[in-house]
């Protein structure tokens, strides 16, 4: 059985550059968070993302999630996480690969045998979150898009952001 790759062919994943990505839990299932609609009395802890009307609830792994995607600009010099949100079955992340980063005041560029890839970042918030958890809850392989201009970005980071609130706009639709 071969896997059709989706990936583009001959693209250098490492390049300096913004990749939308998605990454969905095994089956679908909603394991990362719980969304709410956000009301005056909804009351918001310190594991609760805040959208524009809507609460994300972290579950277990949810929460284990997020401390991974955070560690993320931690872990490597010349990488930013610019926007991301944990839905239920699912999340969304803004990658920024960038080859000469400014960290701590010092200047410096990532070498070619120690090249960051988007695939690279993946696996290791898959795998840490996989540890931690004691199995795996993610589906193989993962969503990703590449941002080629300004406005793309924020027409995805509008996404992000309301991704929520559509999330709960389609389930009472359902309902």
């Amino acid at each position: 059985y071969n896997r059709k790759s989706i990936r583009l062919k001959k693209y250098d994943y490492s390049q300096n550059g913004m990749y939308f990505i998605t990454i969905c839990a095994k089956k679908r299932e909603p394991i990362l968070s719980k969304i709410h609609k956000k009301t005056m009395q909804t009351p918001v802890g310190a594991d609760a993302l805040i959208c524009p009307d809507a609460k994300i609830e972290l579950k277990n792994a949810g929460k284990i999630l997020n401390k991974y995607i955070q560690n993320v600009n931690n872990v490597y010099e010349n990488v930013n996480i610019n926007s991301y949100v944990i839905m239920p079955d699912h999340f969304h992340i803004i990658i920024f690969i960038d080859d000469v980063a400014i960290k701590q005041g010092s200047m410096r560029a990532s070498t070619p045998t120690n090249k960051i890839t988007i695939s690279k970042i993946i696996r290791g918030i898959k795998s840490l979150t996989t540890r931690e958890i004691g199995y795996s809850i993610w589906q193989r392989g993962f969503y990703e898009r590449i941002i080629r201009n300004e406005k793309e970005y924020f027409q995805i980071c509008e996404y992000i952001k309301n991704n929520p609130i559509n999330f709960i706009n389609n389930i009472d639709k359902c309902l």
